[in-house]
Protein backbone atom coordinates (compact mmCIF):
# COMPACT_ATOMS: atom_id res chain seq x y z
CA UNK A 1 0.00 0.00 0.00
CA UNK A 2 1.40 3.36 -1.00
CA UNK A 3 0.82 6.64 0.83
CA UNK A 4 1.26 10.08 -0.63
CA UNK A 5 2.88 12.75 1.53
CA UNK A 6 3.04 16.41 0.70
CA UNK A 7 5.29 19.11 2.12
CA UNK A 8 4.43 22.79 2.20
CA UNK A 9 7.07 25.37 3.09
CA UNK A 10 6.14 28.94 3.94
CA UNK A 11 8.64 31.75 4.46
CA UNK A 12 7.83 34.40 7.08
CA UNK A 13 9.79 37.47 8.06
CA UNK A 14 7.32 38.34 10.84
CA UNK A 15 7.51 35.93 13.79
CA UNK A 16 4.01 36.88 15.02
CA UNK A 17 2.47 36.04 11.64
CA UNK A 18 4.46 32.80 11.55
CA UNK A 19 3.19 31.71 14.97
CA UNK A 20 -0.40 32.62 14.01
CA UNK A 21 -0.17 30.53 10.83
CA UNK A 22 1.36 27.63 12.78
CA UNK A 23 -1.43 27.73 15.38
CA UNK A 24 -4.13 27.93 12.70
CA UNK A 25 -2.62 25.08 10.67
CA UNK A 26 -2.77 22.75 13.69
CA UNK A 27 -6.55 22.52 13.19
CA UNK A 28 -6.50 21.67 9.47
CA UNK A 29 -7.96 18.26 8.63
CA UNK A 30 -5.40 15.83 7.29
CA UNK A 31 -2.40 17.67 8.71
CA UNK A 32 -0.07 15.18 10.38
CA UNK A 33 2.90 17.29 11.41
CA UNK A 34 3.94 20.92 11.47
CA UNK A 35 6.97 22.78 12.72
CA UNK A 36 8.50 26.21 12.90
CA UNK A 37 12.13 26.22 11.72
CA UNK A 38 14.32 29.25 12.35
CA UNK A 39 17.84 29.88 11.07
CA UNK A 40 20.04 31.39 13.75
CA UNK A 41 22.64 34.07 13.05
CA UNK A 42 25.40 31.42 13.05
CA UNK A 43 23.53 29.39 10.41
CA UNK A 44 22.26 26.61 12.68
CA UNK A 45 18.60 25.60 12.59
CA UNK A 46 16.30 25.89 15.60
CA UNK A 47 12.87 24.25 15.97
CA UNK A 48 11.03 26.40 18.54
CA UNK A 49 7.67 24.71 17.96
CA UNK A 50 6.36 21.50 16.44
CA UNK A 51 3.35 19.25 16.69
CA UNK A 52 2.46 15.74 15.58
CA UNK A 53 -1.22 14.86 15.43
CA UNK A 54 -1.96 11.77 17.46
CA UNK A 55 1.45 11.68 19.11
CA UNK A 56 1.17 9.90 22.43
CA UNK A 57 -2.25 8.40 21.68
CA UNK A 58 -0.95 4.80 21.74
CA UNK A 59 0.78 5.49 25.07
CA UNK A 60 -2.38 6.92 26.60
CA UNK A 61 -4.45 4.03 25.25
CA UNK A 62 -2.06 1.46 26.64
CA UNK A 63 -1.99 3.28 29.99
CA UNK A 64 -5.78 3.29 30.21
CA UNK A 65 -6.01 -0.37 29.20
CA UNK A 66 -3.20 -1.36 31.59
Amino acid sequence: MSENHHVLLLDFTDSVACRAAFDEAAHLPGLRQSAIVEREADGTLDFPASQVRGAGAPTVGAGVAG
